[in-house]
């Protein structure tokens, strides 16, 4: 299991969080549970959470 890069931005960060093996970086992480609906990231980190949430 590969979780030293964060699966949303790429970059390689010491701290963060494992969502079902993958990491999400502490900037990510903070990004994530401050956006808004209307940033025009919110589709993008929408889509990456479900594929990894509901992967099969």
């Amino acid at each position: 299991m590969n979780n030293k890069v964060c699966f949303l931005c790429g970059k390689k960060e010491g701290s963060g969080i494992i969502l079902k093996g993958k990491k999400i970086c502490s900037h990510c992480e903070c990004e994530l549970t401050n956006i808004s609906i209307v940033n025009p990231k919110y589709n993008y980190f929408k889509d990456k959470l479900k594929d990894t949430l509901f992967k099969r």
